[in-house]
């Protein structure tokens, strides 16, 4: 009788080398031109080719960097940080909801989408003196402009993808005697998680942080 045919569970051992290799063959090319750009920007000011006031040198911004780290960056870092996850926690939850309701429901869709789309094209700069005026310059306006940044796109993915969901599932489901929020939290809500979550993270981010960075003047 024939010996039975060993399995490998993982990889064997020249394989596995070869992969390690070439991933941190990846790596080195990846970080050369970094690199490259470093030593040319260090080159030219500790030259004098380019003088410091026009460009910092490397070690002069780490200097600076340290100089603000013993100032206290780290805790203006955390309530900036606060500042923007209360925010986006806000603008997320209320773009999640309206989206859900736009994408499942035309009553929702015709009472939801227009306001929803006028409110996506104002830019967020306009708002700030209107903010201050009703709010007042405390953390209440901050917190409120980077919600509004990340509503439109949370809104706006939720809606589409809500929509794209196959209708034949969705059927399928009922025909099973699910309804209502069953159907919504365990069928439609998973299936279009992926496309909710598409682009979300960077869109909502690169919104949030135009209004981050202009609300450090309100303080």
């Amino acid at each position: 009788m024939a010996e039975p045919r060993e399995i490998h569970l993982v990889a064997p051992l020249p394989i596995r080398e070869q992969a390690g290799a070439k991933e941190r063959g990846t790596l080195l090319r990846r970080s050369l031109v970094p690199l490259l750009l470093l030593l040319a920007w260090s080159g030219v000011t500790f030259s004098g080719v380019v003088s410091e006031q026009l460009l910092p040198s490397p070690l002069s911004l780490g200097r600076a960097l340290l100089e603000l780290w013993k100032d206290g960056l780290g805790t203006h870092l955390l309530v900036s940080l606060g500042r923007v996850a209360g925010g986006a926690t806000i603008g997320v939850s209320l773009g999640l909801v309206l989206g859900l309701a736009s994408g499942l429901w035309r009553l929702g869709e015709e009472g939801i989408d227009a306001t929803m789309q006028m409110i996506r094209t104002i830019p967020f700069l306009a708002l700030v003196p209107l903010f201050i005026v009703w709010f007042g310059v405390g953390e209440m306006p901050k917190t409120l402009l980077i919600a509004m940044a990340c509503l439109a796109p949370m809104y706006l993915n939720t809606s589409a993808a809500v929509r794209n969901v196959d209708a034949r599932l969705v059927e399928a489901m009922r025909s099973y005697g699910m309804n209502g929020l069953r159907l919504i939290a365990r069928v439609i809500v998973p299936m279009a998680a992926p496309g909710i979550l598409t682009d979300l993270a960077v869109r909502a981010l690169e919104h949030a942080l135009l209004p981050w960075r202009k609300t450090q003047a309100l303080r």
